[in-house]
């Protein structure tokens, strides 16, 4: 009789999978790890996203947490609104040439799906792209951008570039209004575990568009926004859950960079928290420096002539206490 119970609540339990959730985590990249600060390359701050190729390719990440990768305004002049919430990634699909020199690249992001595909199943996949522009750095749009599903956490560089991928484009996608949708349906022949998105062609199988009148280093290249991925039995069933997107939000409103620090840190708060006090304090509990009060939305703190090792910021703000570690390190 026990085997009989634990074959129902198998049943039950293949039986709830297959209500056709979205597989993808993050799937809109609301869930953040950090505030991406720089111009390039932090898609480690969506939380489980990642590079297939790291080291060899700087995929971007995009949220609405002030700085240059503000959104829906960017730093390239760009405007767009998220598909869904408040982020997005960005890649490199093609470019042959950078500072005059041949410079075949590809850029691709990564993530691990909730539960590996079961081999027969139908899947529905699919993901939004939106071409970038106008942008100082890329000129042209291009074709092939796809999703390649793999049993692998990371993909070898270069990655595969045989011309394959589940689902792709295979026009070029020009609109930088509306959130382009790429999907398709396919046939599990494999228990895949990862999704990898970018372009798998070779040049020979791309095709190209100049869509802007631009020269320069950067110019022989196209930038796409990518929003709302999705693996599903049901294709009903792909919207994302941003319930936590503001609470998100919030989380990074108060950064501190560079961390280990040397000459100085940047302490950035939010519009709730630009009325605040700090005091550093060493290991001991010494205080160290105090600033009474700043109403500042950037905020440039010496430590030149602090000795290097671990000290804590103490931040008081709106009625909230925050404590971060902060390392200097020369």
């Amino acid at each position: 009789m026990k085997k009989v119970y634990l074959l129902v609540a198998s049943l039950v339990l293949s039986g709830l999978f297959l209500s056709g959730q979205n597989l993808v985590p993050n799937c809109s990249f609301e869930d953040t790890m950090c505030c991406p600060d720089g111009l390039l390359g932090e898609i480690h701050c969506a939380s489980s996203w990642g590079s297939c190729n790291v080291g060899h390719s700087s995929p971007d990440y995009f949220f609405n947490c002030g700085g240059y990768t503000m959104v829906p305004q960017r730093y390239t002049s760009a405007f767009q609104n998220p598909a869904t919430g408040n982020a997005y990634a960005a890649i490199i699909p093609w470019m042959n040439r950078f500072f005059n020199t041949i410079y075949d690249t590809r850029e691709f992001i990564t993530i691990k799906l909730k539960s590996p595909l079961i081999v027969g199943q139908q899947y529905y996949v699919a993901f939004k792209m939106n071409l970038r522009q106008p942008n100082p750095e890329c000129s042209f749009a291009s074709s092939k951008t796809g999703l390649l599903l793999s049993t692998m956490a990371d993909i070898t560089y270069p990655p595969p570039v045989n011309n394959f991928a589940h689902i792709y484009s295979d026009t070029v996608i020009t609109d930088t209004v509306n959130w382009t949708t790429v999907a398709g349906w396919l046939i599990a022949d494999s228990s895949y575990e990862y999704i990898c998105i970018g372009n798998f062609f070779d040049d020979a199988h791309t095709d190209i568009l100049r869509t802007q009148n631009i020269t320069g280093a950067w110019d022989t290249c196209s930038w796409y926004f990518i929003d709302d991925v999705c693996v599903s039995i049901d294709s009903a069933k792909c919207s994302c859950d941003i319930t936590n997107s503001t609470d998100n939000l919030e989380k990074i409103q108060i950064r501190i960079y560079p961390n280990p620090a040397s000459d100085y840190f940047i302490l950035r708060l939010g519009t709730a928290y630009q009325n605040f006090s700090l005091a550093l304090y060493d290991t001991y509990g010494n205080e160290i420096k105090r600033i009474e009060s700043s109403t500042e939305y950037q905020n440039v703190i010496s430590t030149k002539n602090l000795p290097k090792g671990i000290y804590f910021l103490k931040i008081v703000s709106a009625g909230n206490h925050f404590f971060e570690k902060l390392i200097i390190n020369y």
